[in-house]
This record gives C-alpha cells, structure tokens and sequence, in this order.
C-alpha cells in the first residue's frame, strides 16, 4: 500500500499505531460478516486517500485468521491458501515487495522480473485489479499477455463528491498540493504561471512544504504559496472549496491531489505518467519522459537519485520547455474561456458521482469478492 514518509521512528506514532491496530482487530472480531474479507489495517503510514477503505469498505473487514479471502493492494504482506484479489496501485513490479522488501531502486527492482511474475502466478491469486489501461500496457510490456486472463479493471481510491454541481460563469482559480517541489514538477507550473501575461484576475495557490526561497522571491505576489505539510482535512477543504482547476504537473506516480479536485467538481491539468486513468476527464500535458517510463525506468536511471539528477540537467537544458508552454497554454485556455472550464467541471463531477466514485468501486469490488470466492468453493 501507499506510504506517505512520515516520523515512523517516533515513539508517539509507534505507540499510537500499537493502539490502533488492537483496536481494528478487536473491531473486526466482534463484527463479522459474510463475505469475510481481510484487508492490511490502517496505521499513520496509510496514504491519506486510503483512510476511506477503513471507515467506507465494500465490507465489514475480517481479521485473517478469519477471513475467506484476502485483498491486497501492491503486494500481499503474506501467503496462505486463502484466495486473494491483488490491487496494482503504483506499478506492477511493486508486487515485489512480498518477496524482496526493502528493494526500492530501479536498478535493483528491474531484474527480478521473474520473482514478480511469480507473485502474479500464485493460485491464490485469483485476480489482478488494475486501474486503468497505463497500467494494463505496463504488464504487458514486461510479462508479454501471460497474466491478461487475471485482469480487472478497477479504480481506486474512488470519489466521494464533496458538492452537489457547480456554477456556470465562474471565474478560473487554480491550486496545486504537491508534496515534493521538484518531483512534483513545482518549478515548471512556477514558469508556466509566470509565463502568462494577462491571467484575468484569477489566482494560483501552490501547497508545497520545500519550495526554495529563490523560488518564491522570484514569484513575487503572483502566487500564493502554503508551506505547511501534511494539511488537515480542513485546510484541504478550504483550499478545495476555495479554487476550481486542480493542477497535477507531476513526474513519478500520483493522482491523489487530482482525485481530491474531482470531488469539488475541479476541471484537471496534469502531466502524462504511466496512468492513463484521467484521460477523457482532463487536460494531459505531454513530457518528454517521467519516472516509470518502462524504456528508461532501470535502464536510463537506475537509483531514484539519478532520475533526480538527469531530470534536474534536463530541465536547466530546456527539455522541458514545451511542456512549460503546453501547460501554460491550458491554464490559460480555462482563464480566457469561462465555457470551457465549466463544461470540464460538469464531466468531472458526472465522474465523480458516478463511475469514478467509491460507490461504484465498492458495487465492483463485492462483484469481484463473490466471483472468486464461488470460483474457491
């Protein structure tokens, strides 16, 4: 599952996730439902968009020793004979974690191909839940069509839609929550928004924890920028509320900030990665590669730290430059075209509501649940 970094080492967290999990494993075993269902528990790791899976599953969720089945996200964290649905969330080769953890380099990761697709192989894996069609390209790219006859389409994290429509007429406001000032691609919507010569009025607030001071300074009064991380609900809510286009110009995996605006009903820009999930529902900005470009990914960087690097080079070299001018293109087209920008709102929000939603993921997910466990009887 997702992890976001956070003080793991810190007594007060340990303890705190000590006392959590004795409380959802006393929780799971008074209340026990058909189908019994395991599901990891939540600790103060736990993505923040996973909290819902916890409070709004398609089931009660089981203790193991319990359960009829098993979902994992990633990659399992153990094996029996129970049956289990595994969830591609970042890339298909994370399944590797139940075998190798700790591996996280490219370089590292890459050569054991043969240890994931036996993963992937297991009889007890019954299904492989992917989140759209990047991610079924990216199976097929490393293990040809062998696992195909396992594929499930299912989205994740699924929206819960926070308002009820939007208002025609309203003006462009833009907001970014990026974690990471360079991954997150920070610096190329600074120069994008920069780039813009009349922006109408309309705003851009940038949460980000590590923006360079030079940075700012550079942006002056045209950007409002939040320092604080991680953000509260509430002051998600607000920002949220308070803006209409969710901007995701990121260079590794991530969606999450994207996921959250569909549930204010935000129009979305975002730079292509190895998800194809928002395509039809957003403004994708071409790049010249990103993190998990199977082509490159082990092959042209082989630690984390050298795509940092080969990005950094490339981008003082200009590489990135159209991909500065496309996305300042599409910040302004929502500026300058009111229409537009309303008719986007409405399409994310139909998805919000609807086939992008948890709802319909739960419905998919209890469908999926009874398949494999009547395929186990």
């Amino acid at each position: 599952m997702s992890i976001q970094p956070i003080h793991k080492s810190l007594f007060n967290y340990k303890l705190r996730d000590g006392i959590g999990l004795f409380r959802q494993m006393v929780y799971r075993e008074i209340n026990v439902e058909k189908p019994r269902v395991f599901f990891r528990y939540s600790t103060s790791l736990t993505h923040p968009s996973f909290d819902r899976f916890a409070a709004s599953g398609p089931v009660l969720w089981s203790n193991y020793h319990k359960a009829d089945m098993a979902h994992w996200i990633n990659y399992p964290a153990i094996v029996t004979k129970i049956p289990f649905l595994l969830e591609c969330n970042d890339h298909p080769l994370s399944a590797l974690g139940y075998r190798a953890r700790g591996l996280y380099e490219p370089g590292e990761i890459l050569p054991r191909l043969a240890d994931v697709a036996e993963i992937y192989n297991l009889p007890q894996c019954k299904a492989i839940g992917l989140y759209c069609e990047g991610y079924k390209n990216l199976f097929e790219y490393y293990f040809d069509k062998t696992l195909n006859n396992k594929f499930i389409e299912l989205h994740c994290p699924g929206t819960v839609a926070k308002v009820e429509s939007v208002k025609e007429g309203e003006g462009a406001n833009f907001v970014c929550l990026a974690s990471d000032y360079e991954l997150k691609g920070v610096d190329l919507l600074i120069e994008a928004w920069l780039a813009i010569e009349d922006r109408r009025g309309a705003r851009l607030v940038i949460a980000c924890p590590n923006v360079p001071a030079a940075a700012i300074e550079r942006s002056g009064s045209e950007i409002i920028f939040v320092h604080k991380a991680p953000l509260t609900n509430l002051e998600k809510h607000e920002l949220l509320s308070a803006n209409n286009v969710s901007l995701g110009p990121m260079h590794v995996h991530g969606g999450a900030n994207l996921s959250e605006g569909m549930e204010y009903g935000h129009a979305i820009i975002y730079f292509a990665t190895h998800s194809t999930f928002f395509r039809g529902l957003g403004e994708e900005i071409p790049v010249p590669y990103y993190f998990y470009l199977p082509s490159h990914y082990g092959v042209q960087w082989k630690t984390f730290e050298g795509f940092k690097g080969r990005l950094r080079d490339d981008k003082r070299s200009g590489k990135f430059s159209d991909t500065v001018q496309q996305l300042s293109s599409a910040i302004k087209r929502y500026i300058t075209s009111p229409e537009i920008l309303f008719d986007d709102r409405k399409k994310v929000l139909h998805a919000a509501n609807g086939p992008a939603s948890l709802a319909a993921r739960n419905i998919k997910l209890r469908q999926i649940y009874s398949v494999i466990l009547d395929q186990n009887s």
